[in-house]
Formats: structure tokens, sequence, C-alpha cells
């Protein structure tokens, strides 16, 4: 039996309503993109958690009238997927492992950690620039860099030619560069 496909309208109506038909169709066709993003995070361990705290995220932003009808569904949450994973990241990242700091006695403990708080630094502020971007320019860079979806496919998925995303990715990402080469500087 084939599983129906529900139209982002129906999506968004069926959260609000918390119909079960719709939850179970969000995990059965999302989940296997969220443990990716996972994978590539290396947080796959907590893909569970992470989707669950997705839906919930979502949800309240359903009932507080910050999801809006004009995002596609797939992209709003799974870009949500995302931001839980680079949160999820950034909590390891904060988290001091004292095996690691044994391997590299060439340097002073004060110097690891200065190292790890730059890193944590540049981290931070790159999210920042993205969130800067504007939501289109976050989901073509996240489809394609983080999904590795074809830029052909995201063109057809977003109703543009190849040729417009390819140029569009390219500006969205100068704009990131140089957000980031200013934040550092600044």
């Amino acid at each position: 039996m084939a599983r129906p496909k529900y139209s982002d309208e129906e999506i968004y109506e069926g959260i609000k309503s918390r119909e079960d038909a719709i939850i179970l169709y969000i995990y059965k066709q999302f989940f296997r993109q969220a443990e990716k993003i996972a994978t590539k995070h290396n947080v796959l361990a907590e893909v569970e958690d992470i989707f669950q705290e997705a839906l919930v995220a979502v949800y309240n932003n359903i009932h507080k009238g910050k999801y809006t009808q004009m995002d596609k569904f797939k992209s709003y949450f799974l870009t949500t997927v995302r931001n839980l994973c680079l949160k999820e990241v950034r909590k390891k990242n904060r988290k001091i492992n004292p095996e690691e700091w044994t391997l590299d006695s060439s340097k002073s403990l004060e110097d690891r950690v200065n190292e790890m708080l730059e890193e944590q630094h540049q981290i931070d502020l790159s999210l920042a620039c993205l969130e800067k971007l504007g939501r289109s320019c976050q989901e073509i860079l996240e489809r394609y860099y983080l999904n590795g979806e074809k830029l052909k496919d995201i063109g057809l998925d977003l109703r543009y030619t190849e040729q417009a995303i390819r140029t569009t990715k390219s500006r969205c990402m100068k704009r990131l560069v140089k957000c980031v080469e200013a934040s550092l500087e600044g």
C-alpha cells in the first residue's frame, strides 16, 4: 500500500491539530534525511532526540505564528533539525575531554584552551552570519553543502533553473565568507 503524500498545508493543519497520521508521515518522510544531517555533524547518537525536539519546535512555532505556510515544510523542518544538530555540536565542543589534552604535550594548557575558544568563536561567528543571510540562502546552502543535494534537484524543488540556483548559491557563499571575515576582523 502506497504511503499518502500530504501537501504542506495538510502537514501544517495536521500538526496544528496533532493528527497522529501526520506525525507518523513526518517520521517516515524525513527521519532518514535527519539521520544524514546528524551523521554529517557527528551527532547520530542523538538523532532521535533531535528529531523529536525539532517536531516540538515546529509545533510550537506553528502555534506561535512563527511558521508561515509560505515556507516549504520540508525545508523548514530539516533546517530546524540542522540547527538543533549544530546546537548539539556546540554543546559537545564545550565539554572538555582531558584525554585529548594529553595528545600534544608541546603546547601549554593555556595555548590549547585558547585554540579551543578561538575555534568555538569562529563556529559561533559562522552560524551567526549564516542566520543573517535569510531563509532562501540558508536553504540553498544547507541543501547543497549539508544534505549533498544536486543544484538541479534544488532548482526543480524551488522552481528555479539550475543556473539560477548556482548563481544564488555562489552569491550566498560570498556573502557568508564576507560576513565571517568582517566579523573576525572586527
